[in-house]
């Protein structure tokens, strides 16, 4: 047998800029963002773009319970830039597109903050009182 240290397989990774690491976070967030809008689509009127189920507003609520609130700022900018594209891109007026993308945004926002300042910052939604504000968060602010 060898006295030497084996050198691992994977190299170890030099420290990551904060600010690259956020900006990685948040391209994941609008690529997400995109594919799960994407699903979203498939429970539309075709002609009428009324949306039966828009996947996306929960994807975007769960995002912004499990980060930090001091991150949410950078993701909804995120959300309503990739919807406003999306919108956009599908024909849509411009300011239509700019105007869902600002209620999408704005809802999920209001959810997560009506959320944490009643339940607190950790929701795990383990407790009745959490699903049960989950479910008058839906109703009252995305109804």
């Amino acid at each position: 047998m060898s006295d030497k240290i084996s050198t691992p397989i994977i190299p170890e990774m030099k420290s990551v800029n904060p600010l690259q690491k956020e900006f990685v976070n948040l391209v994941l967030i609008a690529l997400s963002y995109w594919g799960v809008s994407s699903v979203g689509l498939l429970f539309s009127a075709p002609a009428d773009l009324v949306f039966s189920v828009w996947t996306a507003s929960g994807f975007t609520l769960a995002v912004l319970l499990l980060n930090p609130a001091r991150r949410w700022r950078s993701i909804i900018v995120v959300v309503f830039l990739v919807n406003a594209a999306g919108n956009l891109g599908r024909g849509g007026g411009p300011l239509l597109s700019l105007l869902f993308a600002f209620v999408c945004s704005l809802e999920a926002y209001l959810s997560a903050f009506v959320l944490t300042h009643y339940i607190g910052s950790r929701i795990t939604f383990r407790r009745a009182k959490e699903i049960i504000a989950l479910f008058g968060v839906a109703v009252v602010i995305n109804g």
